[in-house]
């Protein structure tokens, strides 16, 4: 299949994306989440492929915030000055993966019916597990100091 490149960006262009993927995206499985960080936010809707990549690109790294909660499993990325969230990364082993809000892809693409993450009854390690099967591989966060997080952050070890 031929991979095709999607780009993302939160209303004052701060924070962005390249989700790059085989799939039609009638073929993303698309969800939302239930949980307190998700409910606070309207229109999120969350996809990865695990066959394909994302890298992330901030304009002011200072005006990106992460935050965690819940189990601190993952870390949510949000602008500070438009308040956007834009997906959510986690450190599964050796892994840096994550679940992108395709809310703000820039250009309009046709999706499937979306569903609700039954993530309620996991415990950690069967998230992280799902996670590591189910979630979009992060490149190049490493070799550009861009994608460092601040120093009073760091993404969650595996349990």
């Amino acid at each position: 299949m031929i991979e095709k490149k999607y780009r993302a960006c939160c209303p004052c262009t701060n924070i962005n994306f390249l989700f790059t993927t085989s799939l039609p995206s009638t073929e993303w499985r698309v969800r939302t989440c239930d949980c307190s960080f998700c409910s606070n936010r309207t229109g999120h809707i969350h996809c990865a492929d695990p066959n394909g990549e994302v890298s992330f690109e901030f304009q002011n790294s200072e005006k990106v915030r992460w935050h965690r909660h819940g189990t601190n499993t993952a870390i949510f990325i949000e602008c500070s000055s438009c308040r956007a969230y834009l997906g959510a990364i986690s450190l599964v082993g050796e892994s840096r993966i994550a679940v992108l809000n395709i809310q703000y892809l820039v250009h309009r693409v046709r999706l499937a019916k979306s569903y609700i993450v039954p993530w309620h009854s996991e415990n950690i390690e069967e998230r992280l597990a799902r996670r590591l099967k189910t979630w979009t591989p992060v490149v190049d966060w490493i070799s550009d100091p861009r994608f460092l997080l601040p120093d009073h952050m760091t993404l969650p070890k595996n349990v």
